[in-house]
């Protein structure tokens, strides 16, 4: 083989690498774009159920509560549609507070009457209406009534 082979063997495996490494950036690139579409969606979801006064803030949440136990604490009032436990992003556990989200308004403000201030676990539960924060209007999630 003669040297301009293997330059052009080098050149064809410097492209290859370089095919591969964007073919893996698009799918990356791909990838945030549908989970930054997803989490708009989510945004949006929430923003209107705020509006709608169907989004509660349950405050005190005992570590064992779970997602099942808000389900059954809040189920007697009405039809619940969403169910969201914030967790810490380094030890994963919940932060004390969820969002129940409710069909209907009517549900929402029923709950908020009859479980604020009760207690679920041993610990005395605060419950409002959802109200959108500073961060959620940037695209970050709801808050507590203030």
């Amino acid at each position: 083989m003669n040297p301009r082979d293997y330059t052009w063997i080098e050149t064809i495996r410097r492209l290859r690498n370089g095919v591969d490494c964007i073919n893996s950036l698009l799918k990356t690139s791909v990838l945030w774009n549908l989970r930054l579409l997803a989490y708009q969606a989510d945004v949006e979801r929430s923003d209107l159920a705020v509006n709608k006064k169907t989004l509660l803030y349950v405050g005190g949440l005992e570590e064992q509560v779970d997602e099942k136990t808000v389900h059954a604490a809040f189920v007697p009032f009405g039809e619940v549609v969403h169910i969201e436990l914030p967790r810490d992003q380094l030890t994963h556990h919940h932060r004390g507070f969820a969002f129940v989200e409710f069909e209907e308004p009517e549900d929402a403000a029923h709950a908020i009457e009859n479980m604020n201030d009760s207690e679920l676990f041993g610990r005395v539960l605060k419950v409002n209406h959802a109200r959108p924060s500073a961060m959620s209007r940037e695209g970050g999630h709801p808050t507590k009534n203030a």
